[in-house]
């Protein structure tokens, strides 16, 4: 029960092999996401600002904190193992792009849940997943 974040460990007695993936990886995006977003607003602010050190490119100071998550990324999948890797084709990649990203909008209130976006979005996603898997 050590390895799962506190949230999770209760439900962990539940978890099938995938299952148990889709928490893992789950709460590594999340944590990555909070890290991430509290930690680049006000660094990049006080990078920024013109009275502090009044940095003129945000774009180079934008990509330097991507290549900063990006390799953070790496370390915690390829050398730590924090999360496996799975194998996902392009395509279902890109049809679950669209319901992820409504998710999140939802899951942070700037975006109001509608079932029938839902239903629409997880349909495509399904036949594109069947697309993907048997092909055309």
């Amino acid at each position: 029960m050590g390895k799962y974040p506190w949230i999770l460990s209760k439900l962990s007695k539940y978890a099938t092999p995938f299952a148990d993936a889709i928490l893992r990886t789950t709460s590594f995006v999340l944590l990555l996401l909070h890290h991430g977003s509290s930690s680049a607003s006000p660094s990049s602010s006080y990078i920024l600002d013109k009275k502090m050190y009044n940095w003129p490119f945000p774009i180079t100071l934008t990509m330097i904190h991507m290549a900063f998550c990006s390799s953070l990324t790496v370390l915690l999948i390829k050398v730590f193992k924090f999360v496996e890797l799975v194998s996902v084709s392009r395509e279902m990649l890109k049809a679950l792009m669209p319901v992820a990203v409504y998710s999140i909008g939802v899951l942070l209130n700037k975006e109001s849940f509608k079932s029938e976006t839902m239903t629409n979005m997880l349909s495509i996603s399904f036949a594109a997943r069947l697309n993907s898997t048997h092909g055309e």
